[in-house]
């Protein structure tokens, strides 16, 4: 059964939102994962694969998007269009809806700002997880 991890940070902004995406892809990227990261659009996957490659000035981040020539070998893909069949391992959701195919990974995770507009957001996939029975672990970030 999928592992969903909510990390709740103490911010407001999607900005750090997508920082805290990077950090995550970074670290499960080096710890051999492959990871999906799930945005809303296309607009969001071209800002996102910008941020990835800037957000450190050390960090080297390779990524494709869903509608690439993909290998099963490349490590992060961005997705808005849920193409995710292949993968299995790491699924990070950045959409406002739940991935419809989220329970094919072994791992999710949702982050969650304090934005007014996204809380219910996050507050409603918890309730969703949670009544269907995932394992559901939540992260305090200070960051």
């Amino acid at each position: 059964m999928t592992q969903v991890d909510f990390y709740i940070l103490q911010d407001n902004t999607l900005a750090a939102r997508d920082h805290f995406a990077c950090r995550l892809v970074e670290k499960a990227m080096y710890m051999g994962h492959h990871i999906v990261i799930s945005v809303v659009d296309s607009e969001h996957a071209q800002s996102l694969s910008q941020y990835l490659w800037s957000f450190k000035p050390e960090s080297f981040v390779p990524h494709h998007f869903s509608t690439d020539q993909i290998n099963i070998s490349d490590k992060v893909i961005i997705d808005w269009q849920d193409h995710t069949h292949q993968y299995h391992d790491v699924l990070i959701n950045l959409k406002h809806e739940i991935p419809k195919a989220f329970s094919q990974f072994q791992k999710l995770s949702e982050i969650v700002v304090q934005e007014e507009t996204l809380l219910p957001i996050t507050r409603s996939h918890f309730k969703f997880y949670r009544d269907r029975g995932y394992p559901l672990k939540s992260h305090n970030i200070n960051q």
